[in-house]
Formats: structure tokens, sequence, C-alpha cells
């Protein structure tokens, strides 16, 4: 199934979309839950265009813009950047543009790395002068403290343990960050109250809820720049499938909201949130929710439901 044939399907569904309602135009929050909208949005497709690639509705790119768009707004030239469990992302060179050096970390070379440090990124961009590689378990950070500019990680301190150890890393990358700094994170959200945690090869997966995420700017000594919108749009393409779907069988679906399902007739709906933190107090410390969020959402999460019976086994049905 292409991503035309999945627009007619959510056409079939009749779901009401609220593109048109959204002002794309306007300047995207870095902290906040994915969206299929923001995909639209002009900075997002400028920043995806930039590392090579056109917009396709995934997690991944949008973490990659929403990464991009936080250097913009909050790195001055000349500073140092370190990135926690950065594998060979492919934003990496843009990330060392303008900055006096960028130290990236991850398992290079170490056992249960994940596939994405099989390589080292100054083996795969030479010419990145200013790269700085370092084989490290970002559990426990070896870094200087208070000497960065700008500390990000995508979607990696969701695989660290579980809720305990995850304030416990990001304590410790907050104290990262020269004055002004900022903490740049991407990780995994479930739309659940309660965290909800998948097994998984070489790592399980935390899925963090609305409770953990608050965890994050009141257990570390961190604060929001901005308040964490974790509202979503009713636009079709937020209609989750099975991630499996998305990632193996029809690469071309959109991965926006999604179905982690680990186990048959065991899972979450999900998402990605990003979140931009720094040691000053902005005043920005809450989380904007929508109490019937869940209920808007029931149509899609049920057409997803179907769509997954149409492409995958019984066993992965829910």
């Amino acid at each position: 199934m292409d991503l035309l044939s999945f627009t007619d399907f959510a056409r079939e569904a009749k779901v009401e979309h609220e593109l048109a309602a959204v002002d794309v135009s306007g300047q995207i929050s870095l902290c906040k839950v994915v969206d299929a909208v923001d995909f639209f949005r002009p900075s997002v497709i400028e920043h995806l265009r930039c590392v090579g690639q056109e917009p396709r509705l995934h997690n991944k790119q949008w973490e990659y813009a929403q990464q991009l768009e936080a250097k913009k707004r909050y790195f001055r030239p000349g500073g140092r950047i370190a990135g926690l469990g950065c594998g060979c992302e492919t934003t990496i060179p843009m990330m060392a543009e303008g900055a006096e050096e960028f130290v990236v970390t991850d398992l290079y070379g170490a056992k249960g790395a994940w596939g994405d440090a099989s390589r080292r990124p100054d083996d795969l961009w030479p010419h990145v002068q200013n790269l700085k590689v370092v084989s490290m378990d970002m559990r426990s950070i070896a870094l200087e403290e208070a000497s960065f500019d700008f500390v990000s990680s995508l979607c990696a301190i969701e695989h660290v343990g579980f809720a305990d150890a995850v304030i416990a890393v990001a304590r410790q990358a907050g104290r990262l960050l020269r004055p002004n700094g900022v903490l740049f994170l991407t990780t995994e959200f479930t739309f659940d109250d309660r965290a909800f945690y998948a097994p998984g090869h070489p790592s399980g997966t935390l899925y963090l809820s609305h409770r953990e995420l608050r965890r994050l700017f009141t257990e570390t000594g961190l604060h929001l720049v901005e308040p964490l919108d974790l509202r979503v749009s009713t636009h079709p393409l937020n209609m989750p499938v099975w991630d499996q779907v998305n990632n193996k069988l029809f690469p071309n679906l959109p991965h926006v909201l999604y179905r982690n399902q680990p186990l048959p007739f065991w899972g979450t709906y999900a998402g990605t949130v990003s979140l931009v933190l720094s040691r000053e107090d902005h005043g920005n410390d809450r989380i904007l929710q929508d109490p019937d969020q869940m209920e808007r959402l029931k149509p899609l999460f049920e057409m997803g439901r179907k769509l997954s019976r149409r492409l995958t086994l019984p066993t992965r049905w829910w």
C-alpha cells in the first residue's frame, strides 16, 4: 500500500481533519508531540530538503527537522555541541556547522551497540573537521560539566531503562549545559496515562506518558523553554497502524501516530515528542492537554485498527 491508497482509505473512513484549521505558516513549537500537519510546514520541509529528503510523514524525519530548528533558534555560532546516542544520524554534518566542536557519543564499537553505531561518524564524514567521536554509554555521561551550549539526543533516552533511569540521564545531560545552554530531546510518547515498556534487543523501549514527561522538568533541575503541547489534530494522516507495518512491510505508509504492539493483544498508541530544556526557569513548566483528545481520536484509532487488520496477520491484530 502506498501513500496515495492510504489517503484514499482515510477518505473512505470519512474522518474529519483539521488541516484547514491549523496555521502551518507560523513558527512550529519545539515542545510538542508529532502531528501530521507539521509535515506541511515550510520550515519542516526546508530542513528535510537540507538533509536531502522529501517529507514522507515519518517520525524520524520530524525529529531531524525539530533538531535543526532548535539549533537555529537556540545555538550561537562558535559554541560547543554534544550529542548523546547519536549513531550516524543524517543531521550530524549540519549540526556541526558553525560549532567550535561537536562531540558525538554512542556505544561505537562496543558490545550491545545499536546498528546505527556500527560505524563511526568521523569515518562516514571525514571532511567534518570539528567532529569528535566518543564511545560512551549515555547512562554514565563522561563529558565535562558546564561546557556545552547545545546538547541533543534523538530518541535514545527511552532505551536506558525505566522511568527513574530516564530521569537520571536527563539530569546528567543537564549538567553539561553552560548558562543559557539548552538540551534538545526527542523520545517516544504513549497516549496512555502510564508509561508503557516494550522489551526488545539490544534494549527495550520506554514509552513515556505525560506523567514521566512532567518529571523531566520537575525532578532534573531543568525547565521547559516553552509549554509542552501534547494536543494533536484529527488529520487523517495521523491514523495509527502497527509500527512494523510502517517500518518494514509498507515503508511509504505514514509513521506519525502509530501502534506499538510487541505481542498479540498487548500494545499502546504512541508518537514522538520533542522538548527543549534549560537550567534557567522561563516560567513555561506546564503541559497543554485536551481532556477530550482520546474521544476525538477514537475514529482515527478505529480506522487504524481496521487498516492494520487488512495488512497484518491475526497475531498482530488488536
